[in-house]
């Protein structure tokens, strides 16, 4: 990383244990046991494994960013800036389909179409939540800038005046889910060579990890989100393990359908 001597002391810890977490991780994974079903990446079953894991992140990225960027009602007053986290918030997270991505696309010209179709309602929804926290502050003038019934023009707005920053947001999330799966990936590779060697989980963690931090720290705008990277190997180990557990399930019911050929 570029600017490791900027980082603060929390930042190293956090970092650390970060390392060490994910260490534990790909050690247990190595060490099989119940991991001993994780696919390799050559594997068709590899793609819904590290699909539920990619929608867990997504889905855990949408509610941290809410969380974090409108700590204070100050942040509502450049609603050039917050329309498009909140288009984002509620967008639809990538559902597999083609099944060769694992997040959007911002290369496709169909991405912004896709995340911004059918969201007006919990748009409204979440506008409603807005304008009450707003007007209860005494902000009576922004507030009218988050009423419900701007749901639908506010996200035809993000997606034709401000593609751009959407977009942003879509990136920063693409690179936090493709570390995930090359981590998950990575995982079942090491097992496979059979490496007993220290030094190459602490490679592939620490590749996990920088690149994690350097994404969440400025996820958008200069917003640091690295408080939540325990949280997303967390949902990503638990995501892999749950998905693992459901394919085991199934492949134990005669007749039922392969879920590989079902929606991840």
């Amino acid at each position: 990383m570029a600017t490791t001597n900027h980082y603060t002391a929390n930042e190293w810890n956090l970092i650390d244990q970060m390392q060490r977490d994910t260490e534990a991780w790909l050690r247990s994974v190595r060490d099989g046991g119940a991991w001993d079903q994780l696919p390799n990446e050559a594997n068709r079953s590899f793609f819904p494994i590290a699909m539920r894991a990619s929608m867990g992140v997504q889905a855990l990225l949408r509610g941290a960013i809410g969380a974090h960027y409108f700590t204070s009602v100050d942040a509502y007053k450049d609603w050039r800036t917050t329309y498009p986290v909140l288009v984002y918030s509620v967008s639809p997270v990538f559902g597999g389909k083609p099944r060769i991505d694992y997040a959007y696309d911002v290369h496709c010209a169909r991405t912004l179409r896709s995340t911004t179709t059918g969201i007006d309602t919990v748009m409204s929804i979440a506008l409603g939540l807005i304008e009450k926290r707003l007007m209860e502050a005494g902000e009576l003038d922004i507030a009218d800038f988050y009423s419900p019934r701007r749901a639908h023009d506010i996200v035809k707005a993000v997606r034709i005046r401000q593609p751009k920053m959407l977009l942003s947001l879509l990136r920063s999330d693409e690179t936090v889910v493709m570390a995930t799966v090359q981590l998950i990936a990575m995982a079942a590779q090491l097992r496979d060579a059979g490496t007993r060697r220290d030094a190459d989980l602490k490679a592939a963690a620490s590749a996990y990890v920088k690149t994690i931090h350097r994404k969440l720290r400025n996820f958008f705008q200069g917003l640091d989100l690295t408080a939540i990277a325990p949280e997303l190997l967390a949902q990503t180990i638990n995501s892999v393990r749950a998905a693992i557990e459901s394919a085991a399930a199934l492949a134990q019911e005669p007749g039922t359908p392969d879920p590989l050929d079902q929606a991840a």
